[in-house]
């Protein structure tokens, strides 16, 4: 197989195989572009090895089968189009759902964003793809109360975290409002599902949990961070 001149002159080791071609006319290399399976490697695990990948004023991208995975922009913005992330917000006010000891599972029904499918708007459920720390975040509004006590809980499959647990006769606004805000890194198992619920106990069943097509009283997101 010929090799162009710019092969020839490196003073590093250099061994041309099945696979690698030089385009000088369109000054492009490529390595292992048929169709053939094959394991490529670049550098090694040992010693002091550095491995330097200049791009100049274009974009690096990395890409698979399934399709992009990370492009790096030379202005230096990473974007990872195939990583887990969902946000969905609750379009309609849920009226008389909980007060009298009702679990409330709340059902955010409005997808802004799923990226993998991870998220089910029918059940407000999200299922983790892979084991990893995901950035899990929540805002739960609720309205006109009789209750006493009142919980807001983020539930996962291995742990309950209580992100709101008061007295909303006590607390809430002149309007009979009550927010919630959760924003935690917590780590979880491939298959692990996650959800938000309510609770009011020791009133009626009047307690509302509020929604909107364009304001966002009432969301739930994640994303993968690892």
């Amino acid at each position: 197989m010929a090799t162009n001149n710019a092969l020839n002159n490196t003073s590093a080791p250099f061994s041309v195989t099945a696979g690698l071609t030089v385009d000088s006319g369109a000054n492009a290399i490529n390595i292992g572009t048929d169709a053939v399976a094959k394991t490529i490697t670049i550098g090694n695990t040992t010693g002091a090895t550095a491995v330097n990948l200049n791009t100049g004023t274009a974009d690096i991208t990395i890409a698979s089968a399934t399709g992009t995975l990370a492009t790096i922009r030379d202005t230096g913005e990473t974007s990872w189009p195939l990583q887990s992330a969902f946000a969905a917000h609750l379009s309609a006010t849920q009226s008389d759902v909980t007060g009298d000891n009702t679990v409330y599972n709340v059902i955010c029904d409005t997808e802004d964003l799923d990226r993998n499918g991870d998220y089910n708007n029918g059940t407000g459920i999200f299922t983790a793809p892979v084991t990893g720390l995901y950035n899990i975040s929540a805002q739960i509004t609720t309205g006109t109360h009789a209750s006493t006590t009142s919980t807001c809980e983020l539930v996962t499959t291995g742990r309950t975290v209580y992100f709101g647990r008061l007295n909303p006769s006590v607390c809430d606004t002149a309007s009979g409002v009550v927010n919630y805000v959760l924003c935690v890194d917590i780590y979880l198992t491939a298959a692990d599902t996650a959800y938000i619920r309510v609770t009011e106990t020791n009133g009626t069943k009047i307690t509302d949990v509020s929604g909107s097509a364009s304001t966002y009283f009432t969301f739930f997101t994640g994303t993968l961070l690892n």
